[in-house]
């Protein structure tokens, strides 16, 4: 659960000109973090301050992000193996590094399924 239609930017001084022309500035603000009802490394829910930060205008493509990674040298979260002590109910063989990837399904799924 989010609060982002209340949030506001949290930063004292005011947003820096954007890094690139093709970037906006989205506020930062406060939101509710976990869940207490779902999976054990999710709890507790608790609030979070995020601060305001620049964002592509556009999908960044395939190709810009393999420079950007070339130029940075870039790990992504899903290449890096997760910190027990950010997840302390996970059952240690679920800390891997992994990512998910979504597929429209060929059929109707009954969505109360839980």
């Amino acid at each position: 659960m989010t609060d982002a239609a209340h949030a506001t930017d949290v930063g004292t001084d005011a947003p820096s000109p954007p890094p690139d022309a093709d970037m906006v500035r989205i506020p930062g603000g406060e939101f509710r973090m976990g869940s207490d009802d779902h999976y054990p490394e999710e709890a507790p829910a608790h609030r979070v301050r995020v601060d305001g930060f620049w964002m592509d205008r556009f999908t960044v493509t395939n190709a810009r992000f393999k420079a950007f990674v070339k130029d940075t040298g870039h790990v992504t979260m899903a290449e890096r193996t997760p910190k027990a002590e950010d997840y302390p109910r996970a059952k240690p063989e679920m800390l891997v590094p992994a990512s998910s990837v979504f597929r429209q399904p060929s059929h109707r799924v009954d969505l109360r399924n839980q």
